[in-house]
């Protein structure tokens, strides 16, 4: 995702004021966060409804059928040649054509939208009916990510392209939405508070480093014509590009992702099966060798058992490959000594018995190169005797024939603390792996440059969001409140 264009406090205000942005139109915004007293909404209400109503009486008086059709035919649109949006709308689709018509299409015959028209007209209104038209004429379509939700109330959020924040006063909002999720819709200054329009979408957060890069191309693309224009300005006239957005979302076959590996080869579970003529030898020298890292040692029945990483470092030599990342879920783990310790990627394992030693890789390329190291390093303390290659669909086919176990029943208090255990592990090694989202550096790393807390912001994001989705549909209880605490990124909510 691009860097954010958000203006920092202590920045020259926009507005050209020469004041600080802190204490000039902030200061400003910071009044309009403020939750109003619900006694506020009351007077509110009826103005705006019987607003709506006059406009669309208006519409329906004026000439513009001529210029419906058109206008639907880019509103109900999708963003990929031969994709067909859905044949049907719904009443909230509709809604929304009918609001994005009167607010921003740019009538042919008139060169102006239908809510500019209504004003010119004078009109018969109220005062307030009249002030709320006025901040009417410039609104448009955009992306908020929700902060904080306020039930009952209205929602904080940011718009994701300006950076700007503000408290939105939506009651049924507030009780549909969770924290970090992304609203398209528009917000409309009424009297004394910031309100949303009538319709608007919600998407998980997953989806803001796509839907920013689409509006950001779009609008590159529009500055060619219109050098200068604001991003607001472009979003006021091109706005149904979110709708189209949508759309295709909607109606486009879902892909099923390819699982790879983190150097962008396709998954494919291989195994070698070598003999071990010298026991004693082989594990001594795969200690030494900065390759491989002891990772268990056992001893049963069967003897003494020892179980090896191997990780990219030493004379490892595996570079990651350029590889068409789109609709694949990349697999990866990595080994460090501890916080603040450099960490290793880990491309496969090595168990030795006995009598024999199994190599596990996940992926062909890589076998290879897993193969020719143990060779190399082993030479005559092993000889290689059988490889297996199967694929990631066949092993879970054969896992879920095979799997007709009963669970044991175990106690819940020791699965809850069994469960802690495993994510504490899990999350302290995260901080000190490199993460691609992170242009592979360690959380730990980005927290500390200001370009790499925006992306691990937004990482962050993501994965509250989800680990809440979770608990809320009974999957797991963990509470990762202490990573933003360790990393020194804690947020106002």
């Amino acid at each position: 995702m691009a860097m954010s264009t958000k203006i920092g406090r202590n920045d020259p205000c926009p507005c050209g004021s020469g004041k600080n942005y802190k204490k000039c139109c902030l200061a400003k915004l910071e009044s309009k966060r403020k939750i109003p007293d619900v006694s506020d909404r009351i007077p509110v209400k009826e103005p705006v409804h019987s607003l709506r109503d006059k406009i669309t009486r208006f519409m329906e008086r004026g000439n513009f059928k001529s210029s419906f059709e058109p206008a639907t035919q880019l509103y109900w649109n999708t963003i990929e040649e031969g994709l067909q949006p859905p044949g049907k709308m719904e009443e909230a689709d509709v809604s929304g054509l009918m609001e994005w018509f009167i607010h921003d299409y740019i009538l042919p015959e008139y060169k102006k939208t239908i809510i500019a028209l209504f004003l010119e007209s004078n009109p018969r209104l109220t005062k307030e009916e009249l002030q709320i038209l006025k901040d009417w004429q410039m609104t448009n379509i955009s992306v908020f990510q929700i902060h904080r939700v306020e039930e009952g109330h209205g929602i904080y959020a940011e718009d994701i392209f300006t950076g700007e924040e503000c408290y939105l006063r939506d009651v049924s909002i507030s009780k549909a939405a969770k924290q970090w999720e992304l609203l398209i819709t528009r917000k409309v200054w009424v009297l004394n508070e910031w309100q949303l329009s009538a319709v608007g979408r919600i998407l998980p957060p997953q989806e803001k480093g796509e839907i920013y890069d689409f509006v950001m191309a779009h609008y590159r693309d529009y500055q060619r014509d219109h050098p200068g224009a604001t991003i607001v300005e472009f979003l006021h006239v091109k706005g149904y590009l979110l709708n189209n957005y949508v759309l295709t979302r909607a109606v486009k076959p879902v892909e099923m992702p390819t699982f790879v590996t983190s150097d962008g080869e396709e998954i494919l579970i291989c195994e070698a099966i070598f003999d071990v003529l010298d026991f004693e030898k082989a594990v001594k020298k795969l200690s030494k060798t900065p390759d491989y890292q002891m990772a268990s040692q056992i001893e049963d029945e069967e003897g003494q058992q020892y179980t090896f990483n191997w990780l990219e470092r030493g004379e490892t030599p595996l570079p990651s490959q350029e590889r068409d990342q789109k609709r694949r879920i990349t697999y990866q783990s990595f080994y460090t000594d501890g916080p603040g310790h450099e960490s290793h990627r880990v491309l496969g394992n090595v168990d030795v018995y006995q009598d024999r030693l199994k190599l596990s890789v996940l992926g062909k390329e890589r076998f290879k190169v897993g193969k020719d190291l143990l060779k190399k390093h082993l030479k005559m303390s092993i000889n290689h005797r059988i490889d297996t290659l199967q694929s990631l669909d066949a092993k879970m086919r054969e896992d879920k024939k095979g799997s007709r176990a009963v669970r044991e029943k175990i106690d819940p208090d020791l699965e809850r603390k069994l469960l802690k255990d495993l994510f504490d592990d899990h999350y302290k090694m995260w901080l000190d792996s490199k993460i691609p989202a992170l242009e592979y550096t360690t959380p730990r790393e980005a927290s500390k440059t200001k370009e790499g807390q925006e992306k691990l912001e937004d990482l962050l994001r993501v994965l509250e969001y989800e680990v809440r989705r979770q608990k809320e549909t009974g999957l797991i209880d963990y509470d990762i409140s202490w990573i933003r605490e360790e990393l020194a990124m804690i947020k106002d909510k």
